[in-house]
């Protein structure tokens, strides 16, 4: 009894192939995004939250992100990833040290990224957020910074953008981690997938009749020289 109570936890806990399994990162629906912006609409989190969904830096590239690098009055706007927040025995330190050598890269972003950015550099400097201890916000799903960054990468992959373009602006060093996501999102769509699966099915179906025709062709004319 108690062995198999250590084997079905394990077996819960434990991959095949050594380790933690990985729990599946899901990405937000578009109802979901409008209800989280929505939500947190004039608090702290909205901006990080934009940044977030609209150009897919990761948090730390976020929290890292300093108004040198981000520029809007330009014909195409843009972010340029350079720095990168860290913890220094518990300090929070930004620096140019990143994650990897892909992670340098300039991100366009969407007129609405641009819009609160503008209005987030118009805010007064050091304008210290308000507790409202007495207000709570409730969502009734979850959500993480990298949720936001995977939700950016496969609106770009439902958008059609091809995979080594979304390599570079997600800034993935291997390319590996792109098609994983660029698979789960493209391909994991039964109602787009039907079309395609039927069509190749049937034209397998139709190349096995054509064969068993011509087979059934060449035993006649086979036949029909014998009979001669």
């Amino acid at each position: 009894m108690w062995r198999k109570t250590i084997s079905c936890i394990l077996s819960r806990k434990i991959n095949a192939k050594g380790g933690i399994p990985k729990k599946d990162k899901e990405a937000l629906t578009d109802a979901q995004a409008k209800i989280l912006l929505d939500t947190i609409l004039d608090l702290p989190p909205y901006v990080f939250v934009m940044i977030g969904l609209y150009s897919g830096l990761r948090r730390e590239e976020i929290l890292g992100l300093q108004w040198d690098c981000v520029f809007l009055d330009v014909e195409t706007p843009y972010l340029a990833v350079r720095r990168a927040w860290h913890s220094d025995h518990n300090r929070p330190v930004v620096t140019r040290d990143l994650k990897t050598p892909a992670a340098k890269r300039d991100v366009p972003i969407p007129q609405s990224l641009v819009d609160c950015l503008l209005e987030a550099k118009e805010t007064e400097p050091g304008q210290k957020c308000v507790n409202r201890e007495n207000v709570v916000y409730c969502l009734d799903f979850k959500v993480t910074p990298h949720q936001l960054r995977h939700t950016y990468i496969t609106n770009l992959t439902h958008a059609g953008v091809d995979p080594k373009t979304v390599q570079y602006l997600a800034g993935h060093e291997n390319s590996q981690v792109t098609m994983d996501i660029y698979a789960k999102a493209k391909y994991n769509r039964p109602e787009e997938l039907s079309e395609v699966v039927n069509g190749a099915l049937k034209l397998q179906t139709d190349s096995d009749e054509s064969g068993e025709s011509s087979k059934m062709t060449g035993k006649k004319r086979i036949l029909s020289v014998v009979n001669e």
